[in-house]
């Protein structure tokens, strides 16, 4: 079934320019792409056997980034 296009254009980015220049603002996907993305960071950088980042980077990412109390 195919809705109006109002303000989200569901076929973003499939047509159209194919470019964004608003850094990570204009990420679109999947939950399920995203439960991959996660499980792999789950599985310290590694999908399905296959080394996507460092664990090194993946405890970088994954550290306390703001010291001390709020």
């Amino acid at each position: 079934m195919r809705y109006p296009v109002s303000f989200y254009d569901p076929d973003y980015p499939i047509k159209g320019a194919k470019s964004c220049f608003s850094g990570g603002a204009g990420l679109c996907s999947t939950a399920m792409d995203y439960a991959t993305f996660l499980q792999m960071y789950l599985n310290h950088g590694e999908l399905k056997g296959v080394r996507i980042l460092s664990r090194t980077t993946v405890e970088t990412i994954l550290r306390e980034q703001v010291a001390g109390e709020l």
